[in-house]
């Protein structure tokens, strides 16, 4: 029996001795603990930008063929790998589709970056035939690749949205891969039984981390935030690509908040290289990255999730095709033996990648709700051993005590209901900081923004000077909106850490001050969740004065590229840049301490209702022990019953 099995047990009797009318009062703890290891959870978010090789690492750690793999970054859906459970068995399927506010919502989003305006979803055929695709440009061509795909889709679909279908197992993976379902598809939850679901593992699979939509980058984010643990997966051949270094720096700036073990790092399809040498190349270069984004020791795994999937698979479904993939990925001739599969998954990296993964779930995360049960065992004990105290005294000596366990607690209702003064000063000092560098940050980033925005194959690509420029002003703009916006979600999880441990403190206070009082209560965690907020995205639109400084600086592109044209021109935008964050987050630091001042108020409430409960609580049962001549005994027969004695 594992320490969990042995907690629930141990807490099940414990809740059956709490029936007696003195302890009820110790249910409701025993109860929720009990919920909460009987449905232990942990999420794994697993993100990197497509083609990434997300799907494929999962299905490596599944052991087959299992997960779909999307053919198009634009449609991509969110997938969720669940335990399965009496109401989901293994293989389970659930297709939750869009609704039809969400669609129109997202084709509008896509409509616009091409220029066409949308008023409702039967325009999609028109500003489809607005444009050729060859005459696109590149950032513009994945928004027409979705609206063809919604308008393929669209009457098939329609009747469907807004629901919840149960697909069979067998035939999920073709029903998502046609672009013109996929683009309709919410999220697909997948319940399957594996070494990792055992341990209570929700393995998230999100969105490319260059996806098109802003419903995309806002999931992503509360999964970055919320997740148990994040694993970041990139690939070989274009490790540390401009997708996965924004993501990274993102994730960067909240590594404070994250402790280093539950962050993982994978370096998927190390077969490609040619030979140890190199592979140790790029984990040195990947490793350097992460030292200048101040990830420390990072823990980087290199891995082949196709050899990992192969090395998995059923002798019998080791086809021909298969054996002829590994040889050329292996590099073994054809008189030449394939591995075995233990071999196979030694050279995938696989093996490790997942033992690692699995300890972090069931040493790391279980144990910490095992020792929170173990927690409430033993401060339910001491509160019946104080109980027991209490009530062993003569009656002159019963009243005195009565008296001074009432002044105990209007004390304790006194702590709890006190002002939130130093809280707040303290949230809005540690807001109005953390703007301040941002603020920083962003000015620092400028010139690198500018030639990402400028960039010599957006301005010759697109003929025309003028016609170049446009589009290069308006990447800049959104590139600056992107890091204002990644600055602030990354700024807002800081916050939320902040908030909650004010909140602690507070709580922590008062159990210090009383816990050790002779009333017999037994404190729950009191630990809240944090707000759900989450910071708009910045528009941050082109205008004539913008228009006016790019065309001055722009004579011809070997003056712009060559000659420093994109210098001067970097220095030029600087106070307008400055401007257009200054804007952004003083909105945005006034939004911040109403939420999370608000978020304060209301857990502070929440934590007063709470103790003043469980004050009443202890009246009635004290109540009811002193005018009951059997309590001592009942008590003290709990005691000797009592689970974990021995913890």
């Amino acid at each position: 029996m594992d320490e969990r099995a042995r907690l629930l047990s141990q807490l099940e009797t414990a809740e059956r001795l709490c029936t007696d009318p003195l302890f009820t009062r110790f249910q409701g703890v025993l109860r929720d603990r009990i919920e909460k290891l009987r449905s232990l959870t942990f999420t794994v978010a697993l993100f990197g930008a497509f083609s990434a090789g997300k799907s494929s690492l999962i299905n490596a750690l599944l052991g087959g063929q299992v997960l779909p793999v999307s053919p198009n970054p634009t449609t991509a859906a969110i997938n969720r790998i669940l335990p399965p459970d009496a109401d989901h068995p293994h293989q389970t399927v659930r297709v939750i589709m869009k609704d039809e506010a969400t669609v129109f919502k997202e084709v509008q989003e896509a409509a616009s970056m091409l220029g066409v305006p949308i008023s409702s979803l039967s325009d999609i055929e028109v500003a489809i035939m607005k444009h050729r695709p060859s005459d696109l440009p590149a950032q513009a061509k994945p928004y027409y690749s979705f609206l063809r795909a919604i308008a393929a889709g669209l009457r098939e679909s329609m009747p469907q949205l807004g629901q919840t279908l149960s697909v069979p197992f067998g035939d999920f993976k073709a029903f998502v891969a046609r672009e013109q379902h996929a683009a309709f598809i919410e999220r697909i939850d997948l319940y399957y039984h594996s070494s990792l679901s055992e341990t209570g593992a929700i393995l998230v699979d999100t969105p490319g981390a260059d996806s098109i939509h802003m419903r995309h980058t806002d999931v992503a984010f509360r999964y970055l935030r919320d997740a148990d643990a994040v694993l970041f997966v990139t690939y070989y051949n274009h490790a540390f690509s401009e997708a996965d270094r924004d993501f990274l720096l993102q994730l960067a700036k909240v590594k404070e908040v994250r402790t280093q073990e539950a962050m993982f790092f994978v370096i998927n399809a190390k077969d490609i290289g040619k030979n140890d040498d190199e592979r140790n190349q790029v984990k040195s270069y990947v490793e350097d990255q992460f030292q200048r984004l101040g990830i420390r020791q990072p823990n980087i795994f290199m891995v082949s999730s196709q050899i990992g999937m192969i090395a998995k698979l059923p002798v019998s479904q080791v086809t021909g095709a298969v054996e002829k993939l590994l040889r050329e990925r292996l590099h073994v001739q054809v008189d030449e033996s394939v591995p075995t599969s233990q071999e196979l998954l030694d050279i995938s990296g696989v093996s490790d990648f997942e033992s690692a993964i699995l300890a972090f779930t069931r040493d790391r995360l279980q144990h910490i709700a095992v020792e929170a049960g173990i927690r409430d065992l033993k401060e339910i004990r001491s509160a019946i051993e104080k109980a027991v105290k209490n009530l062993v005294i003569d009656k002159e000596a019963s009243e005195a005590q009565v008296a001074r366990q009432e002044s105990i607690l209007r004390d304790i209702a006194a702590h709890a209901q006190s002002p939130l003064t130093a809280e707040r000063q303290s949230l809005v000092e540690e807001i109005r900081e953390l703007f301040y560098h941002v603020a920083q940050r962003i000015s620092f980033a400028h010139h690198d923004m500018i030639v990402r925005g400028f960039h010599p194959s957006t301005i010759t690509g697109a003929g025309a000077a003028s016609s170049g420029l446009s589009e290069a002003t308006i990447q800049w703009l959104a590139i600056l909106s992107t890091q204002i916006g990644q600055e602030l979600r990354a700024t807002s999880i800081l916050v939320q850490h902040h908030s909650i441990r004010l909140i602690l403190e507070r709580y922590g206070r008062i159990r210090l001050t009383f816990g050790a009082s002779e009333l017999s209560i037994a404190w729950p965690d009191g630990s809240p969740q944090g707000a759900s907020y989450v910071p708009a995205m910045p528009e941050l639109r082109d205008d004539a004065d913008i228009d006016r400084i790019v065309k001055r600086h722009f004579k011809n592109s070997a003056h712009f590229f060559e000659q420093g044209g994109r210098r001067e021109l970097a220095q030029a935008l600087e106070p307008v840049a400055q401007t257009l964050v200054k804007n952004a987050c003083d909105r945005l630091e006034i939004e911040f301490v109403d939420v999370y001042g608000k978020w304060l108020e209301d857990e502070a409430q929440r934590m007063c209702d709470q103790v003043e409960l469980l004050c009443e609580q202890f009246r009635q049962a004290q109540r009811a022990a002193l005018a009951d001549e059997t309590a001592v005994n009942r008590l003290q027969s709990a005691l000797r019953q009592w689970p974990g004695s021995s913890i």
